[in-house]
């Protein structure tokens, strides 16, 4: 009998898995390359070289989309079981908030729509982990987290480098900065009424879960990446003169100093997008389309946006309501 265990082997290595997304972003019109490293201290705080699987760009017009993008191969039999967000309602919360648009120093090309104007992505979740038929592994989601949640920083700061040094057209450039896990294993999101009780009753997992193609996972940045984050972010600023900054810096909170804070602490990243991944299925057609939504908006959306732009005019001049 032939021996095929090299074949099992190639597959939890994980390389045919980028092999065949980074064929499929190809296809779709990205610039994909693989192993994207950064620079961050171990747990013995030595400065040591990291990365994350797949980076890719996708560029339509004055919009650039960068995917930070970690896959993990997990055999069929896998399941991810995913905590739902309890604070979201319906549709209307920012689901798509995995989207991270910086336009702090472009010129007038803004992200003119707001979290509730945008249409309905995925289920927000906030806590997940794997299980296989004989264990449960709760490191394997929040390792592959991590590995996009430090890289992602830098690629901000490179969008604010272009839109602040370029004269070319590029200064109005808006960047999204997208990470993504994309994994072969069965993503489920626990039903909200779940409980200890119907847990132990339940036989298999779709009675207390709902299988899902993609979901966004909400990610609490813990105290050391904040500090990472920040350094990274002040060293920034220090490459320029402060108030050329804040003489260029264009943002709603109008401060460069509170901004800084903000995004290490809250939003860098302020989610991160799970997708499941087979032959039969992939959720980046419709990752796209949400791409191609915000850089041509239907009828719909625009319609929004003048109703939202008319009632705050109305409240600023009138104090309508």
């Amino acid at each position: 009998m032939a021996n095929t265990k090299w074949k099992d082997y190639l597959l939890k290595s994980g390389v045919p898995l980028e092999f065949e997304i980074k064929k499929l972003l190809d296809e779709l019109g990205c610039q994909t390359r693989f192993d994207q490293s950064y620079l961050r201290n171990d747990r013995n705080q030595i400065s040591t070289e990291f990365s994350y699987d797949i980076d890719s760009s996708y560029i339509k017009d004055l919009f650039f989309f960068k995917l930070l993008i970690e896959c993990k191969y997990r055999d069929p039999s896998t399941n991810w079981l995913f905590v739902p967000d309890n604070e979201q309602s319906g549709k209307t919360k920012s689901y798509d908030s995995f989207l991270h648009p910086i336009d702090f120093f472009t010129l007038e090309n803004k992200f003119y729509l707001d979290y509730y104007l945008m249409p309905y992505f995925s289920p927000s979740c906030e806590k997940g982990i794997e299980i296989t038929s004989d264990r449960q592994n709760p490191k394997s989601i929040t390792q592959a987290a991590n590995q996009l949640s430090y890289g992602l920083v830098h690629e901000i700061i490179e969008s604010m480098i272009v839109n602040y040094e370029s004269d070319d057209g590029l200064e109005d450039q808006l960047c999204f900065h997208i990470p993504i896990i994309v994994t072969t294993a069965n993503l489920y999101v626990a039903k909200k009424d779940l409980t200890i009780d119907s847990l132990k009753k339940s036989e298999k997992i779709e009675q207390i879960a709902k299988k899902e193609n993609s979901l966004v996972l909400k990610y609490n940045i813990g105290k050391e990446l904040e500090q990472y984050n920040f350094e990274q972010l002040k060293r920034f600023t220090k490459r320029y003169s402060i108030k050329d900054l804040k003489k260029r810096f264009n943002c709603q909170y109008d401060d460069l100093d509170l901004t800084i804070r903000y995004l290490s602490k809250h939003a860098c990243p302020r989610s991160i997008l799970v997708m499941h991944y087979d032959q039969f299925n992939n959720s980046f057609t419709e990752l796209f389309e949400l791409f191609n939504l915000i850089t041509s908006p239907n009828k719909s959306i625009l319609r929004l946006v003048r109703d939202k732009d008319l009632k705050k005019e109305l409240k600023n001049k009138y104090g309508i309501q």
